[in-house]
């Protein structure tokens, strides 16, 4: 199974993907990594902040792991904010494919705003000159709008409205139960 966890910056997919692969065995790969080594190798002839153009640049090679990934039977989340809206067109209508948007709702943003920040600490490290700051304004309009594009294209949303950490374990139980079962929990694949 592969699993696309996308949405707005400070969301968390990172964190989320990252316990998702600990708790499935799944393989995981970052947008955010393969973007930075692409850009610094200069195979990407972009900055760090033209998105629009990272996604057209990386999505060719991104969408042939996946499918490799398919082929190969691998278990595989993909998880960073570089994924079209567009995506399932590439894919074969019944191949083991989802996605799923991480997002925040507009009272999580104001009221969490400054855990928020908090939390983002360490992907801090990873952002580039300009992206240092965010506002709780652009924070809540940038979740709203991947609210909005997930669910116009049928894709999964994560909707953070409380307690975020509690969230994340109900959809994690979830969804490892999905990837356990599509593995074969007696086949020695978790």
């Amino acid at each position: 199974m592969v699993l696309f966890i996308y949405g707005p910056t400070h969301a968390g997919k990172t964190l989320l993907a990252r316990r998702l692969a600990r708790e499935t065995g799944a393989l995981v790969l970052s947008l955010d990594l393969l973007k930075m080594g692409l850009i610094r190798s200069g195979m990407l002839p972009c900055t760090p902040l033209e998105d629009e153009k990272i996604e057209a640049l990386m999505w060719p090679a991104v969408r042939e792991l996946v499918r490799t990934a398919l082929e190969n039977d691998e278990d595989l989340v993909v998880e960073g904010d570089y994924v079209p809206a567009e995506w399932r067109g590439d894919f074969e209508a019944d191949a083991a494919v989802g996605a799923l948007t991480l997002v925040f709702s507009e009272r999580y943003v104001e009221e969490e705003f400054d855990a928020i920040l908090a939390h983002a600490e360490a992907a801090r490290r990873r952002l580039a000159k300009g992206e240092e700051h965010v506002t709780r304004e652009e924070l809540r309009a940038a979740h709203a709008a991947a609210r909005n594009r997930a669910q116009r294209a049928g894709d999964e949303v994560l909707l953070v409205d409380g307690n975020y950490e509690g969230t994340v374990a109900a959809w994690l139980a979830v969804a490892r139960e999905r990837f356990l079962r599509r593995s074969g929990a007696g086949s020695g694949r978790v």
